[in-house]
């Protein structure tokens, strides 16, 4: 894969859901280690990625075996790691948070402001596939939401430079009274958690501009 387009799939945005539980680190304090249950190995990450893979081939000869077979494998990494709301009173904890999300970095609301520059622990849980990450981040903006409501495009993103992703960003999530959208870059991340989030951004991305070929199919 060339450069150009690697750094393309690094950067793609997209908004979504999922679950997302932080906290603030202190000066010094490092991203817990990868004794976590939600800090994956190397290892079992590219096993996860392997697994997408071939399920994709899979999917290519009978979408219902495919099926069949993701859904065993969520089950699995459900069972394997649970995300535990509320293990740490340190942690904030945010079932179902819409955000916006790259290879690179997040887009996510807070009830309180963020200092930028702070150094952040994220757990992730994906969905469908239920794959969990621990991730740092540095919080490079926290800025106060408007009231207004905004909605999403309707016509999918094609492009990745900076200025439609920060309007991206915006979009897809519930604006409010006394929230704050933080956008936060992934710092230390492994090359294989980079590569599971490349491969859940394209899932979803296809899923999307799947739905919207059959809404305009329904339609015409």
């Amino acid at each position: 894969m060339s450069q150009p387009q690697h750094e393309r799939r690094r950067y793609f945005r997209i908004n979504d859901t999922l679950d997302l539980s932080f906290r603030t680190l202190q000066v010094g304090e490092l991203v817990e280690s990868g004794t976590s249950l939600r800090s994956r190995s190397a290892q079992w990450l590219k096993l996860e990625n392997d697994i997408h893979i071939a399920l994709d081939k899979v999917r290519q000869q009978s979408a219902e075996v495919a099926d069949v077979l993701a859904l065993f494998n969520q089950k699995i990494n459900l069972l394997e790691s649970d995300m535990e709301a509320g293990s740490s009173d340190d942690f904030i904890y945010q079932p179902s948070a819409s955000v916006n999300i790259s290879a690179c970095g997040i887009a996510f609301q807070v009830q309180e402001q963020l200092f930028v520059g702070s150094s952040l622990q994220l757990h992730l849980r994906l969905y469908p596939t239920m794959v969990e990450l621990t991730i740092g981040a540095t919080v490079i903006a926290c800025e106060a939401q408007d009231v207004e409501n905004k909605t999403q495009d309707d016509e999918a993103q094609e492009t990745t430079d900076e200025a439609q992703n920060t309007t991206s960003e915006k979009k897809g999530l519930d604006s409010g009274q006394g929230l704050f959208l933080v956008r936060a870059d992934f710092t230390h991340l492994q090359e294989e958690a980079q590569e599971v989030l490349i491969q859940h951004v394209l899932r979803c991305q296809t899923k999307e501009l799947k739905q919207r070929r059959e809404a305009r199919n329904r339609q015409s």
